[in-house]
């Protein structure tokens, strides 16, 4: 058997990770859409939010993962 200690997983990476999965489906979603030509009627559907909004969550996740990262480090 190894002597090596098992470390346990930051709540900072397990929180990135299901924002990054949520992300990562939301843009293939918007991507999708944008690329059928889909005409959407909701108020201000210009924006394109569907593509903006999912970056902003993986940015969070990122930042979240980095987080996680410095805290399992002891920084």
């Amino acid at each position: 058997m190894s002597d090596v200690p098992k470390r346990m997983v930051s709540i900072w990476t397990w929180s990135a990770l299901i924002l990054a999965v949520y992300g990562v489906i939301l843009l293939c979603t918007g991507l999708v859409r944008l690329a059928s030509g889909e005409v959407l009627t909701t108020a201000m559907a210009h924006l394109r939010a569907d593509i903006w909004w999912p970056v902003i969550i993986l940015a969070v996740a990122g930042g979240l993962f980095f987080a996680g990262r410095r805290e399992q480090r002891g920084e």
